[in-house]
């Protein structure tokens, strides 16, 4: 649950190419995040339009505070001229992050929150640095371009090494008091009973929501990450015991003590569930 920033993330962020403003209403429809992607999903020859395309989306969408706009590390100058007169949407999705980078990114445009996606071996070298930053949200996982990086294959055989990689963003953002890491993105789009399990491993490993490549993903994706009314109603009567006890000692309704770890889970539900009152 995150402490430092306001910005409540969603738990499914959809990513659509920037040069496709055909398909931007229809993600916004689709998903309750939505990235639009100045970087890979689009040829160096179609930046421009691309950046022309997104610009005038934020303007016009009634819908722009769901927007994330993805920029690129080899053309940061050029996605934040793009953007400076941008006002309205989420925030920016920095690829490849590093330290230098989200530096540059948070001098030039102060205000805007940022995902810093991290796809590479410095960048898990400058985690504490980049969460340090002023107007960081959380992590986000380029997993496919950290594994190449690193040189990792993915096998049965490292999947721990992986998960211990994961996890080091997840305590990262945890030790610097930001909100849970965005997981990777699943590229396939159509198995289903795979996307939920992986979905749910992610979930279990700390992270609080995930990225997807199609509209399908995106209600199989958010039911994971969204907790249940019974987990809801939960939570809120372990508050309401604590609140009762009014700073005695407080037991749930099977007589089990409430202490300061009950307490973190139960405002994290809350939170996540987009209650108010769910506060650190």
């Amino acid at each position: 649950m995150p402490t430092r920033n306001a910005t409540v993330l969603p738990s499914v962020l959809l990513y659509v190419p920037g040069d496709r403003p055909d398909r931007f209403a229809k993600a916004e429809a689709a998903s309750p995040g939505v990235i639009l992607d100045l970087e890979d999903a689009v040829a160096a020859d179609r930046k421009a339009t691309a950046r022309d395309a997104v610009r005038a989306h934020i303007a016009a969408s009634a819908h722009a505070a769901k927007l994330w706009v993805r920029v690129g590390r080899a053309t940061l100058h050029d996605d934040i001229e793009a953007l400076r007169d941008c006002s309205g949407y989420a925030g920016i999705m920095l690829a490849d992050a590093t330290r230098d980078t989200l530096a540059q990114l948070t001098e030039q445009l102060p205000h805007i929150p940022v995902i810093a996606l991290v796809e590479s071996a410095a960048a898990l070298d400058q985690l504490p640095e980049m969460a340090a930053a002023p107007n960081i949200v959380t992590f986000g996982v380029g997993e496919v371009d950290l594994l190449a990086d690193l040189g990792l294959r993915r096998t049965p055989g490292t999947a721990h090494v992986i998960d211990n990689l994961r996890f080091r963003m997840v305590h990262a953002a945890a030790a610097a008091g930001l909100a849970a890491p965005i997981a990777p993105t699943s590229l396939d789009v159509r198995d289903t009973a795979s996307l939920t399990s992986s979905t749910e491993h992610l979930r279990d490993l700390g992270f609080g929501s995930r990225t997807a490549i199609h509209p399908d993903q995106c209600a199989i994706v958010a039911d994971v990450f969204t907790p249940t009314a019974e987990e809801v109603d939960r939570a809120q009567r372990l508050l309401a015991a604590f609140e009762r006890a009014g700073g005695a000692v407080a037991v749930d309704e099977h007589g089990r003590f409430i202490d300061a770890a009950v307490l973190r889970e139960a405002r994290s539900i809350l939170f996540r569930a987009g209650l108010e009152g769910a506060t650190a």
